[in-house]
């Protein structure tokens, strides 16, 4: 099981004396956002967002393509995925409405074909998995990890949805899916909305897409990193420098500790009332 995602900015323009930055997060789970700014007064661009999983029958990729979609200097576009809801979140921060269509294609095929002995071109090769792009999905074989790939036949299923234009207001992220998987042809897709902004750190928001509503160190399911004095609740051991071993204590050596102080307490007790029980006896 397992998933990965790949990112691929396309048809990017590219003006004299400016400058783009792209920088590409990890959050916990390993999901990845890539983000997306320029110093350049517009740029238009489109982006590809492929991601890849497995159960134990089949394997899956899907290629969300976001087209003629622009940013502006000072503005951020950040792109990320939802596996929980197989959706993409698109997020515009920035000062200045953008508009982008969208279409969403997915491929399935069954796990025994990968490894399968197969002949092309008259070399025995194998499976070696399966590749979205620009063109559609491209099954591979490869006679090793490091030849040349061929192409080939498989019992794969390839769908293709609708294009749809939308407009992405500022501070907005845009939570976009399909409202049938199971028919991409005739699906229509959905966009949800999530305010950036609203003081609140929402569902489909983290430190990366919203640091106005998720400020360094929020439990949003991203770990920064940051030296800033917060120990992030979302970092592993050794990730954050504020979560110090000595000042984070794990739950089974808190449950000892509080055992043992449970016990001692318990002793104290009993301790006091045999003290109670002689005085009273001494007494009569």
């Amino acid at each position: 099981g397992g998933s990965s995602d790949s990112f691929s900015i396309l048809n990017a323009g590219v003006n004299a004396n400016t400058r783009d930055t792209i920088a590409l997060n990890y959050g916990t789970g390993g999901t990845a956002a890539l983000s997306f700014s320029t110093n350049d007064t517009q740029k238009q661009f489109s982006i590809e967002i492929a991601s890849a999983d497995e159960d134990d029958d089949n394997a899956n990729e899907t290629l969300y393509k976001v087209m003629n979609t622009s940013i502006s200097s000072g503005s951020k576009a950040i792109f990320s995925m939802d596996h929980a809801a197989n959706s993409l979140l698109y997020t515009n921060y920035g000062n200045t409405s953008v508009t982008y269509s969208v279409q969403i294609l997915n491929v399935a095929y069954p796990l025994e074909d990968a490894g399968t002995s197969l002949k092309a071109d008259g070399v025995e090769v194998y499976t070696s998995g399966l590749s979205l792009g620009s063109l559609g999905a491209v099954s591979t074989l490869t006679e090793n990890e490091d030849d040349e790939e061929y192409p080939a036949s498989m019992d794969e299923e390839i769908q293709t949805s609708p294009v749809y234009t939308f407009t992405i207001d500022p501070m907005e992220t845009h939570i976009i899916s399909p409202d049938d998987w199971s028919n991409l042809p005739e699906a229509e897709i959905d966009v949800e909305v999530e305010e950036c902004g609203d003081g609140v750190c929402g569902e489909y928001e983290n430190h990366i897409c919203c640091p106005a509503d998720c400020p360094s160190g929020s439990a949003d399911g991203y770990c920064d990193g940051a030296s800033d004095g917060k120990c992030d609740p979302d970092c592993i051991v050794g990730t954050d420098p504020d979560c110090k071993e000595s000042t984070v204590m794990s739950l089974p050596v808190m449950g000892g500790v509080i055992g043992a102080l449970v016990m001692i307490l318990a002793i104290i007790i009993a301790i006091m009332l045999r003290k109670n029980g002689g005085s009273k006896k001494a007494g009569t």
